[in-house]
């Protein structure tokens, strides 16, 4: 095992607190794991965190590779302290990888309560990405495990004998399966939630065996697909769940959508155990063997969409199928629900469907009743949006926001031409600004045509036109808080939703570690205001909205972020709020900037933003509207 200074005596005694491990710049000889002098490895801040004192630690993995090949010491990963939480850097996920070790065969092994981990892929590790082998109150969510277990047949993520949170995760190209839920004589319990899962044998595996032992997982809202032919593992399936040797298997499969393979879409099988899964509200189609494949076990089985199996939608199922079975194509594109989809409003409002989101995080039910699978069927919406009309400052320049998502920038356009006609300068100009250059954009650039286009980004524009707009697209997920990217330096944002006004102090940023209210004291992220242009503000047109500001839908403003870092604005869909818990704490200093620049205004419109007049010779000038604020293009200091 490649020594580690962790290992000698006479290393400090860490006390609880926030903790840095960088691969690229980090020291674990001369540093001290704080933002400043971070450590280098993931094995030296395990050890330091397991040999430390008794309380809450935050880890914050900077972006980079952490293997053997690239510095990483060659040692386990297990993690034994209670309180622990490591987070990756946002906007770039770190990779844990096992490419090259010979120790670690597990990329993180939990065996303590209140451990989370979030924004980290891990991957090439012979036994498994992650195990769970202890412990209560546990999470794994927004990672990335793929490509584990070929060595040992282990595979992404295994559960023994405790119930930790899997959500949100990618999880594919794993050997043979995706997730493992074992309970061996104790209680494997844990809640599965809208994960995509994809290219295993096995998809997710339920097993309880032995006297006492128990598998009663909640799976719900996971996208299950693509089951692998070509691996050699016997069994291929969606969803295994089995019960032996005098152990129960009782999991609630609620919600998922499970397509392809070249076996069974759910596959029950009892030896010698009680195997009673209850398995309601799936779309199960597409597989070569059956849809639901029951073997001596008991499961009750209704409300599902069973279609397509090449075998059969049903084996062994006599009697224990309910009446509100369908087997209809379920009419979906990249699995959401289309249109005329069979799978809408099936399942009763009143219902004891217990499943309030959907995988997208759409609050759930959306019309007279839920709906079977992943997906919540959501219509577009039409948001209509009046051009300012060229009367003066205040309305000439309008920063204003799309609530609906469109595919790009160019469908932002052609929304705009069917309307106005095709692009006039004289006539309306809009721009998205691009923090990278610190520069706007124009409509008419190709960049623009390839940027995203969806609720919560800003643009201006500037038009002596008076039309009204519509947009039409699907709505922001309204099932829980709404997360707007922001880059580094000045972005245009904007409420996501097309008729909720928020108070700016229920909107928070986070940098994946740290979580402040925007306008608390505390935020050392970014400005603690936003800019708002009405254009006879005395900052270049701009005023500022603190704290006691409501924000306004239709409406974009300038926010700026003051570090390097991705960060992301969280928005509740009301001012209700409640969907996080800001730090109390300030952040570190990598996250922040000097403070000159938290007073500083954000970009003015320029003269590159007036229209264009063309002159009788040909040549194209520059021309303003009664008002306009012609200014300097660059930021102002």
């Amino acid at each position: 095992m490649d020594a580690d200074p962790a290992d000698d005596a006479d290393y400090p005694s860490y006390s609880p607190g926030a903790y840095y491990v960088d691969i690229v710049s980090g020291d674990n000889l001369t540093g001290d794991g704080t933002a400043e002098t971070p450590w280098k490895t993931l094995s030296h801040t395990m050890h330091r965190v397991d040999d430390g004192a008794e309380g809450s630690y935050s880890i914050y993995i900077s972006s980079g590779t952490y293997s053997v090949g690239n510095g990483e010491t060659d040692d386990t990963h297990t993690i034994t302290k209670d309180n622990v939480t490591f987070i990756g850097e946002a906007g770039s996920m770190p990779v844990v990888d096992g490419a090259g070790a010979t120790i670690c065969t597990i990329g993180v092994e939990i065996a303590a309560s209140h451990v989370t981990i979030k924004n980290v892929a891990l991957r090439g590790f012979d036994d498994w990405g992650i195990r769970f082998s202890s412990g209560t109150g546990n999470l794994i969510e927004g990672c990335e495990i793929h490509n584990n277990g070929y060595i040992a047949e282990g595979g992404g993520i295994h559960v023994a004998n405790c119930s930790p949170d899997i959500r949100k995760n990618k999880i594919h190209d794993n050997y043979p399966i995706g997730i493992l839920i074992e309970g061996d004589e104790a209680s494997a319990s844990p809640r599965i939630e809208r994960n995509e899962i994809y290219a295993h044998n096995i998809g997710i595996g339920i097993n309880g065996y032995g006297t006492g032992g128990s598998a009663d997982p909640m799976v719900t809202n996971n996208l299950v697909y693509g089951i692998d032919s070509a691996m050699s593992f016997e069994i291929k399936c969606g969803i295994g769940i089995s019960a032996e040797s005098g152990g129960t298997a009782s999991p609630a499969v609620y919600h998922n959508t499970l397509d392809g393979g070249p076996s069974h879409g759910i596959y029950v099988l009892n030896v010698a155990g009680t195997t009673t899964p209850d398995i309601k509200y799936n779309i199960i189609g597409n597989f070569a063997g059956y849809g639901i494949n029951n073997t001596a076990g008991s499961p009750f089985i209704d409300y599902n969409d069973v279609w397509n199996n090449t075998q059969g939608n049903y084996f062994g199922c006599e009697g224990l199928v309910g009446a509100h079975e369908i087997s209809q194509d379920p009419l979906y594109g990249s699995y959401a629900l289309q249109s005329g989809s069979p799978c809408i409003d099936k399942i009763p409002a009143v219902s004891d469907d217990p499943v309030t989101i959907d995988f997208a995080g759409y609050a759930r039910p959306k019309g007279s009743g839920h709906d079977i699978g992943a997906y919540e069927f959501i219509a577009d919406i039409a948001q209509d949006f009046a051009l300012p009309g060229g009367t003066g400052e205040a309305t000439d320049y309008r920063m204003f926001t799309v609530p609906v998502t469109l595919a790009t920038g160019s469908s932002l356009k052609q929304s705009m031409e069917n309307v106005l006609g095709a692009y006039a300068k004289g006539i309306w100009r809009v721009f998205a600004w691009d923090p990278g250059s610190s520069a706007y954009i124009e409509m008419d650039d190709p960049s623009f045509a390839e940027l995203a286009v969806y609720p919560g980004r800003g643009f201006w524009v500037i038009s002596t036109a008076t039309d009204t707009i519509t947009f039409s697209g699907q709505p922001a997920p309204d099932g829980e808080y709404m997360k707007v990217p922001l880059s580094p330096d000045w972005n245009m944002v904007a409420l996501p939703w097309p008729n909720n006004e928020i108070e700016l102090d229920k909107i928070a940023v986070s940098d994946g570690f740290n979580t402040f209210f925007i306008t608390s004291t505390n935020n050392t992220l970014t400005q603690q205001q936003v800019w708002d242009y009405t254009g006879s503000g005395s900052h270049n047109g701009y005023d500022p909205r603190a704290s006691g500001a409501v924000l306004q839908p239709g409406t974009a403003y300038w926010i700026k972020v003051l570090g390097t870092a991705e960060l992301t604005m969280l928005v509740p869909k009301d001012n209700a709020g409640g969907y996080f818990t800001a730090s109390s704490a300030k952040a570190g200093t990598r996250a922040s900037k000097a403070l000159e620049d938290i007073e500083k205004p954000p970009p003015p419109p320029g003269v590159s933003m007036s229209f264009e007049s063309t002159s009788s010779d040909g040549e194209t000038g520059v021309s303003g509207s009664a008002g306009c604020f012609i200014g300097a293009v660059a930021p102002m200091e």
